[in-house]
């Protein structure tokens, strides 16, 4: 079976998988939000059966947090009506499949290609041999033997002209003796960012994968910036929470493609407002939005991220990472890269926090209006960063710290 044609299966079975999902949803929302309300009633959650028929005589009231669910049942029922039709994944473009065919023709076994959901280009191309090592010695051969790739898929690739667009960054050997050859996209001597490729050669010198995050060649795109750079500072600054004096320490004019989104002519500017708050912020070359913003200093305040020590279920002593606040320390770890400090601890994101449901079983936020909760959720505390800690929140948050890294 070709390639092509696993793919094209892969998304009818993904689509086919959306479509019975989407059919359950609408038939249990149909029945809990009006459709159908005197076929089925919610016996309280703490009874065996949760959904029963119901009889004329029933006298058991529905559970308000089963009311509750149907109401949003029945929300997210309207939302799906009203929300864009769904989009499949792209497919090969009639260029790609010729390209892909030849590919299979030459390389000998199976070829696989992923690709990418919105920008269409590939993610992944792997197959026994891709393309056959050059005959020579040296770095020049395995320059070589990727070029010759790029160049002769490139309707594959979706690059008008991949010498032109793709500049060699970086070359390594691994321990394997496989060498790997990184390219950096470009159109018209302006880096499209972030966007790379990567191109996989065995020790033979044989290229068996080539893969990397890229978007086809934006031959529509003009190169030239209607603003110059330091008014697109100016617009970077006023997107900085105290941006006002902060100092550029890099600038750079871009072609901006995360690949969700049609590339876009940008600054891409690194701003420094202190030694805890250096910004990268892209601009849209054109009319000044602001295109992404994050901070790349990972900023802790030493009096509150402390380690810490607990013993877990098992009776060994694991190291923790806690938080300090008001002289008690909290089962939250801000140690991760993930974590966003800008944001705070309360943020959902880059923190690792350990809960105490108290035994009890908590209800979702959107579900608890109204109804009165024994023991609300709160995170897992302790009067010493070494001692007091629950043995399964130590063994909750240690493994937990475990599989993140």
């Amino acid at each position: 079976m070709t390639a092509r044609r696993k793919h094209h299966q892969g998304q009818l079975r993904k689509a086919f998988g959306c479509v019975i999902v989407l059919l359950t949803i609408f038939l249990l929302s149909w029945n809990l939000a009006g459709g159908n309300t005197s076929a089925l009633h919610f016996h309280p959650l703490h009874q065996p059966n949760t959904l029963a028929p119901a009889s004329e005589t029933s006298e058991v009231d529905p559970d308000p947090r089963a009311t509750a669910l149907a109401e949003l049942l029945s929300q997210h029922l309207a939302d799906l009506q009203t929300a864009a039709s769904f989009t499949p994944p792209p497919q090969l473009t009639p260029e790609q499949s010729q390209a892909l065919s030849e590919l299979e023709t030459r390389c000998p076994g199976e070829v696989s290609v992923v690709l990418r959901p919105i920008a269409g280009t590939p993610r992944q191309i792997k197959g026994a041999m891709l393309q056959q090592a050059h005959v020579g010695a040296g770095s020049d051969a395995q320059l070589t033997t990727a070029r010759t790739f790029l160049r002769t898929y490139c309707d594959l690739l979706r690059l008008e002209d991949p010498n032109a667009e793709l500049v060699l960054v970086q070359r390594y050997t691994d321990e394997l003796g496989r060498t790997h050859l990184r390219f950096r996209q470009q159109y018209q001597g302006v880096p499209v960012w972030p966007a790379d490729i990567i191109v996989h050669l065995s020790p033979e010198g044989h290229v068996d994968v080539v893969n990397g995050a890229f978007v086809p060649t934006p031959k529509e795109l003009s190169t030239t910036p209607v603003l110059d750079e330091t008014t697109a500072v100016e617009y970077a600054r006023t997107a900085l929470p105290d941006g006002a004096e902060a100092e550029t320490t890099a600038s750079e004019l871009i072609i901006y493609a995360p690949g969700d989104t049609p590339p876009r002519l940008a600054w891409k500017l690194e701003l420094a407002i202190d030694v805890t708050a250096q910004w990268l912020v892209v601009i849209d070359a054109s009319d000044g939005a602001e295109l992404t913003a994050y901070s790349q200093i990972m900023h802790r305040h030493v009096d509150q991220h402390v380690r810490g020590s607990g013993v877990d279920l098992f009776g060994t002593t694991r190291r923790l990472n806690v938080w300090q606040q008001d002289g008690l320390f909290q089962m939250i770890d801000t140690s991760k890269p993930m974590f966003v400090p800008n944001l705070g601890i309360n943020s959902e994101r880059g923190v690792i926090r350990i809960l105490d449901a108290e035994n009890e079983p908590p209800l979702p936020e959107d579900l608890s209006e109204g109804i009165e909760i024994p023991h609300p959720l709160e995170v897992a505390s302790s009067g010493s960063p070494t001692s007091g800690w629950l043995p399964d929140a130590v063994s909750a948050a240690y493994n937990l710290s475990e599989v993140y890294d």
